[in-house]
């Protein structure tokens, strides 16, 4: 088996290597939508190149046709993988079914076959030689390799419309990685065109290969300059450019990878300034909001962004963006301008504050002219009398009662905020102390976790909690062996603070009801209190974004879940 040196097989193997290289980091990528048909695809154009770079220094016609044979295996594949790899890029990834991917593969397949048995038929090349040199392998192509040639062709026009629909309607990043990758795939394609029909300045020499190191540097272009795979058409379909609301799409680096002309608006820049720059630095307020998004893959809070005059209130809604496996692939911000609505609850808040204020005046009279009457014409009265005195004075001071338990929900809404880290621990535990100091003869186990710290407001965090523990306290009052808990548990790597308690409990079917005003599922003969004090636990968790709720059964206790 003889063999000579020639350039062309140096030159070749060097675009294997960097193929080859590209290959193994689009791989190492693979989780990343498109890396690994991108991974796929260069390992073809390795394949190719590196078969044909062989077929140059050996002499033998036989191994030649086996090196030709090894170059036709990446031959096959590239205009599948990169068909493949276009779908999955520009966010079509459910069209690559095993079905569809089988039909795909009928012709290469057939085509492969057909090469790799020519010696038997001659179909594929009728005729096989080599040029006096025995550098060139020489062929004739049968009617099954032109098959193939307009197949490859359909396919690869196929991935380039699918690459130049995005591009059109992309930022400048997208249209820079699609570019790269468009220069990178017609490259070799114009060469193997210009040799198909006969405009080859060196007929003997096909430059498809050749052509692939241009296809190296813009794909290494896309990879490192663009950061191809890196930073993706993540979530594309879901930023709708006629949205009122702000969408904004990171990827999992918190890097912004795409946001709609609403989103532009809030931030005042363009999309070109800022698509591609870490989240903390266009709006760090919102990225400090994906360090705690909550104990679901959706969260929702209450923000306000801009400064003095402009600034304005947002409900955002946060998803996490997951792969198969459940890994996090970026975030999808959702900002709904809410600033009006808010100032109007403001107002009505405001309004039912002074309202709650002005009735206490009356209120005092009614209470006062009745202790008179109590006091100093009690023996006027009969026992009718004095028991519908009693009545008056009675609900008198539960409407007292109700005014300050209002007053004070309508603070907890209108006051402002501090963040700043608490110990829910130390808290608890004070109140816990609290609890029993007043009912020192009730023998009552309270188990608090060590350990718990947060970051909110210490005040508004305190009145959350002592109602929460006042509850408990107050349903396990008929219980012999009475228990409550705060403690916490992980959900989703996040934590979920709990209140639990062995006392009356409730029934599941009114649960709606236990967070609104003055809303009570046992009567005030049963237990006492106005109904105001879970309604206020709930303002102070969705004021510091996030979510209570509570199971429960009848007598079996009941449990109160929140997240911050």
């Amino acid at each position: 088996m003889g063999w000579h040196y020639t350039p062309y097989a140096l030159i070749l193997l060097a675009v294997t290597a960097v193929s080859v290289t590209l290959a193994l980091h689009a791989w190492r990528l693979r989780d990343t939508p498109g890396a690994k048909e991108l991974a796929l695809l260069l390992a073809a154009v390795s394949v190719w190149s590196f078969g044909y770079g062989l077929e140059f220094p050996f002499t033998d016609l036989g191994v030649k046709v086996f090196w030709a044979s090894v170059q036709y295996l990446g031959v096959v594949t590239v205009p599948v993988a990169w068909a493949v790899f276009a779908l999955r890029y520009t966010g079509r990834g459910g069209w690559i079914s095993r079905r569809n991917l089988l039909l795909l593969s009928v012709v290469p397949v057939m085509t492969l076959a057909l090469m790799w048995t020519n010696g038997a038929h001659h179909l594929f090349w009728t005729s096989v030689g080599t040029d006096p040199s025995r550098t060139f392998l020489l062929v004739e192509h049968g009617v099954p390799f032109w098959i193939f040639v307009l197949y490859s062709y359909v396919l690869v026009a196929f991935g380039t419309f699918l690459m130049l629909s995005m591009i059109l309607r992309s930022t400048n990043l997208y249209r820079g990685q699609g570019g790269a990758l468009l220069a990178g795939v017609a490259a070799p394609w114009v060469g193997n065109g210009i040799n198909l029909i006969g405009l080859n300045p060196f007929p003997r020499l096909d430059p498809t290969s050749f052509t692939f190191l241009i296809s190296g540097a813009a794909v290494s272009w896309a990879l490192f300059r663009f950061r191809l795979l890196d930073i993706v058409p993540v979530a594309r379909d879901t930023v709708i450019e006629v949205m009122n609301d702000a969408v904004i799409v990171t990827d999992a680096q918190r890097r912004v990878v795409d946001l709609n002309p609403a989103a532009q608006n809030i931030l005042r820049r363009l999309s070109s300034e800022v698509v591609g720059s870490p989240l903390a630095r266009v709006e760090p307020g919102l990225d400090a909001l994906l360090d705690v998004p909550g104990d679901e893959e959706e969260a929702h809070k209450e923000i306000s962004l801009g400064k003095d005059t402009e600034r304005r209130d947002y409900d955002l809604a946060l998803s996490s963006l997951r792969d198969r496996k459940g890994r996090t692939t970026g975030y999808l911000l959702v900002l709904r301008d809410v600033t009006e609505r808010r100032r109007a609850e403001r107002e009505l808040e405001h309004f039912a504050y002074l309202i709650a204020h002005d009735l206490r005046a009356p209120l005092r009279t009614i209470s006062g002219f009745s202790h008179v009457l109590a006091e100093d014409y009690s023996a006027a009265l009969d026992e009718m009398g004095r028991s519908y005195l009693d009545r008056t004075r009675s609900a008198a001071q539960r409407m007292g009662e109700m005014i300050d338990d209002l007053l004070d929900l309508s603070r907890l809404t209108r006051s402002e905020m501090r963040r700043e880290t608490v110990d829910l621990t130390s808290l608890a535990t004070t109140i816990a102390e609290e609890l029993r100091e007043g009912n020192p003869e009730r023998s009552t186990e309270l188990v608090i976790t060590e350990g718990l710290t947060t970051v909110g407001d210490p005040r508004l965090l305190r009145v959350a909690l002592r109602n929460l523990l006042e509850n408990a306290w107050k349903f396990t009052a008929g219980e012999q062996r009475a228990r409550i808990e705060f403690g916490v548990a992980s959900q989703d790597g996040y934590p979920t603070y709990h209140v639990r308690d062995n006392g009356a409990g409730f029934d599941m079917a009114y649960s709606g009801k236990l967070f609104r005003a003055f809303q009570r599922l046992h009567t005030a003969d049963e237990f006492e209190g106005s109904g105001i004090g879970l309604a206020a636990v709930a303002r102070v968790i969705e004021r510091h974004g996030g979510r209570i709720w509570a199971e429960g059964e009848v007598g079996k206790g009941a449990t109160f879940y929140f997240t911050l």
